[in-house]
């Protein structure tokens, strides 16, 4: 597999802050920004694919439903 970049979305006090990741799927962003990101709260994930601007991440970041949020997890 190929890695791909990945930006993260942090919430750090009132201000949202963007970190590039590289890694092969999005779940291995979400896992690197929730357990190993410790000092500040991962707000979304967008892919290089999906082609939005620095400040288009960073509005979209301010009202997406949380990575591991409950109404993002499949019913059993």
């Amino acid at each position: 597999m190929t890695r791909k970049l990945y930006w993260l979305a942090f919430k750090v006090g009132d201000e949202y802050k963007l970190s590039p990741y590289r890694c092969e799927s999005r779940q291995d962003a979400m896992r690197h920004g929730m357990e190993h990101v410790l000092d500040r709260e991962l707000v979304a994930v967008f892919s290089e694919d999906a082609g939005f601007t620095v400040d288009e991440m960073l509005d979209l970041a301010t009202f997406m439903q949380r990575p591991g949020s409950v109404f993002l997890r499949p019913e059993e």
